[in-house]
């Protein structure tokens, strides 16, 4: 099954308190992660930002 349309699976009504349930599979967001058309770390802009590992 391909991913939803626009990458929302389920939508709530705006200015209503509401809770969204729905299934979500993991390898399907692997995926969705290694071949989709946005990909946030690698699609960064080196020269305006960074990012800096503050873990241990």
């Amino acid at each position: 099954m391909p991913p939803a349309a626009g990458g929302v699976n389920r939508a709530a009504v705006p200015n209503v308190e509401t809770v969204a349930i729905t299934d979500l599979r993991p390898a399907t967001l692997v995926t969705v992660r290694n071949i989709g058309t946005v990909r946030n770390l690698r699609d960064r802009r080196d020269d305006l930002y960074g990012v800096v590992w503050r873990g241990s």
